[in-house]
């Protein structure tokens, strides 16, 4: 079989973007491919007919047990969005992760500025990966409807190189403020407090254990910064391509301290903290409104956790 228009994926980014979009698809178990009775392939279908995807079983050598399952979804799809402002940022960002414009005699870059051509296709032809805006539906690709996550979570895929190397180049400075106590009576030699988090639990009984604490924390937050709201409560600025924290004077963070534990810090020590924004849990999963959100895997070496 030909698996050329398709995409391999794992199987958990396959069930994953069945059950996270909650996909309507009707599984067949059997296929009449020549070649592939057994062991089996078996289709997952919308209920218009369309594949969304395949799981091909097949001998590990061609020849011999044990059998392996390779997983396979179609490679073209389409959305339909009539906000221009929105098809604008998308077609941008499909450009950003390897997507080429495809430019033809109805599909000028004016077409995506057009309120009268609704539709964004992502296909691979010639192995090269193209983005287009078209005035009428498609005829094959899987129909996102106005499904812009589940879109952008299909177009994602095989591009993962490139969002993390995105995310790779991304840091983020935010200022702590660590001050010395009693430890009989606060249980640890220094406390701290960062404004930018709002965090005030970095404690130890050394500057370096609280920063260690601090960082550790951070870096939580970023790994979440899709799923949860806490940066943005913070006044964090995210988007695909960035993270921005709030921006705070030396003397900002020290009254933004004094005022959190209530008291006069006589020495207090600003530290500035330097990170590498970590890879979220999976940079190809969206919710229906375009943002990322909670996923399959946890990202490794970055501290993450569940």
């Amino acid at each position: 079989m030909n698996y050329t228009t398709m995409k391999e994926v794992t199987k958990d980014e396959f069930f994953g973007i069945i059950n996270e979009g909650k996909l309507d698809v009707l599984v067949r178990p059997e296929t009449k491919e020549p070649g592939h009775w057994y062991p089996h392939t078996t289709e997952f279908k919308f209920r218009d007919g369309t594949v969304f995807g395949k799981v091909v079983e097949d001998f590990h050598d061609g020849e011999h047990y044990p059998v392996v399952e390779k997983y396979y979804i179609s490679a073209p799809c389409f959305v339909r969005t009539t906000d221009i402002e929105e098809r604008t940022k998308l077609v941008s960002w499909l450009e950003s992760i390897g997507y080429t414009y495809c430019v033809g005699c109805f599909n000028a870059r004016s077409a995506i500025s057009s309120p009268l051509i609704p539709y964004i296709m992502v296909s691979t032809r010639a192995e090269t990966d193209f983005v287009e805006c078209l005035l009428y539906r498609p005829d094959n690709g899987i129909d996102c409807g106005c499904n812009v996550g589940l879109f952008k979570t299909l177009a994602a895929i095989g591009h993962s190189d490139t969002l993390e190397q995105q995310e790779r180049s991304m840091r983020v400075r935010v200022k702590i403020v660590a001050f010395a106590t009693d430890k009989n009576e606060w249980g640890n030699a220094y406390c701290s407090y960062c404004p930018a988090t709002r965090y005030f639990f970095g404690r130890g009984d050394t500057i370096e254990e609280v920063v260690a604490d601090v960082q550790g924390h951070l870096l939580n937050l970023l790994c979440h910064r899709f799923i949860h709201k806490n940066l943005l409560n913070c006044g964090w600025t995210i988007t695909e391509n960035s993270v921005k924290p709030p921006i705070f004077t030396d003397e900002e963070v020290v009254k933004l301290t004094e005022k959190s534990y209530g008291m006069t810090i006589p020495e207090p020590l600003i530290v500035e903290l330097n990170v590498e924004v970590p890879k979220v849990y999976n940079p190809c999963m969206y919710d229906e409104t375009g943002n990322k959100y909670r996923t399959i895997e946890t990202a490794s070496g970055t501290g993450c956790s569940r």
